[in-house]
């Protein structure tokens, strides 16, 4: 099917779940005679669209989230470079926006974030929005999503002015972040309780036993990020014919940061300032370094702890520089504008970039940063949703 066929029956399917709450392949082809030719020659769906997503974007997850989703091309035209329906898989993103524009309705199209009706809705869109992330993640709008979405759309539809009743916890999204963090719970215990631990190729014990999820217990064994509920590695040191390639991060780790730097309000480099409009991901500890170094250091390259985003003139000065260099070398790229983009977007201050530098750090940073962020996003998401 091209782009333009996908388009149009993506179109269909909006149009059939807003008028008849079906998103199936029977709903969108008898859509001719489900809307009457009154619905049809109207404007009414487009319409309260529009309305909804500039209420949406008005909220301040989503005003946040935007600022991420945007860059511009050579020419400077402003164009998404994410979007929420990359996010989020095909009818999970038409649940998303058919339902949000049902519950918009529900509550009598709120002028505003502000309003009671408003703050209802922008808590109700974070908690459906943070929902679908965690279950597309997991993997489970995989199959009959047509009917799902059928499900959510009429939920949302029924919430009225209410709290949205969502379905993931802190613990499910806790358990999401030990997993990417490569600290899920494994551990093995013998017939007495004990933990068992972990032995080298020799039969030797190397001080270490299996993953307790305590990211800060260095005794604790750190492997590969996975995805803990679909073993799905999201951390790979990747080859390409048997030989090491450029190291980039997973769709699953991008789509998290995004996320967890909505949630805590960590704007784009465009909100300092409107001439930074793009960014990058960078490896905090360069990848160049880890393609030298001990393999035994390589499933922490791509680990989440290692990544931040970076305004693109940044990364570029910063490059392939060990963060250190910047306290010893009077030369180095990494000046103190770079500097503070490193501590907006990673948290870590100049005097630590020691403690970071190298392959070898680079366990420390996932258990200190990783463990930081962890709770950073759990805590932020509790307070958005006033707990």
């Amino acid at each position: 099917m091209g782009s333009l066929e996908k388009e149009i029956t993506r179109g269909f399917q909006l149009l059939s779940a807003y008028y008849t709450g079906k998103v199936g392949k029977s709903g969108y082809q008898e859509i001719h005679t489900s809307i009457s030719e009154k619905e049809w020659k109207s404007d009414s769906f487009a319409e309260k669209a529009e309305d909804m997503k500039a209420l949406l974007f008005e909220t301040d997850y989503f005003s946040v989230l935007k600022s991420w989703l945007l860059r511009a091309d050579a020419q400077g035209v402003e164009k998404y470079r994410e979007s929420i329906q990359t996010m989020l898989s095909e009818f999970s993103a038409i649940a998303f926006y058919v339902g949000l524009i049902k519950h918009y309705e529900a509550l009598q199209e709120p002028p505003n974030s502000t309003s009671t009706n408003g703050q209802y809705f922008a808590k109700n869109a974070y908690l459906l929005f943070d929902e679908l992330l965690y279950q597309v993640l997991d993997g489970t709008w995989g199959g009959a999503g047509d009917s799902k979405a059928e499900r959510l759309i009429e939920k949302l539809e029924k919430t009225g002015i209410n709290n949205y009743k969502g379905v993931v916890s802190r613990e499910d999204w806790e358990k999401i972040w030990l997993g990417m963090l490569g600290g899920e719970i494994v551990e093995q215990r013998d017939s007495n309780g004990n933990i068992i631990p972990l032995y080298d190729s020799k039969g030797d014990e190397t001080g270490k036993y299996q993953m307790t999820g305590d990211i800060t217990d260095e005794k604790s064994e750190l492997r590969e990020g996975i995805h803990p509920n679909t073993e799905r590695k999201v951390a790979e040191w990747k080859l390409k014919d048997g030989s090491v390639t450029n190291q980039t991060f997973s769709k699953t780790t991008r789509i998290m940061m995004l996320h967890y730097y909505a949630t805590t309000m960590c704007q784009a480099p465009r909100e300092d300032n409107k001439i930074y409009k793009n960014y990058q991901w960078d490896h905090i500890i360069p990848q160049a370094d880890f393609k030298k170094g001990d393999s035994e250091y390589h499933k922490f390259c791509n680990n989440i702890a290692n990544c931040q985003a970076l305004p693109s003139h940044a990364n570029q000065k910063k490059s392939d520089e060990k963060m250190e260099n910047a306290l010893l070398l009077s030369n180095s790229k990494i000046d103190k504008a770079t500097q503070k983009w490193i501590n907006k977007y990673s948290g870590i201050n100049s005097s630590d970039y020691p403690k970071y530098s190298a392959p070898g750090n680079a366990e420390q940073l996932v258990r200190d940063r990783g463990n930081r962020m962890m709770h950073e996003f759990l805590d932020a998401r509790d307070e958005i949703l006033g707990k």
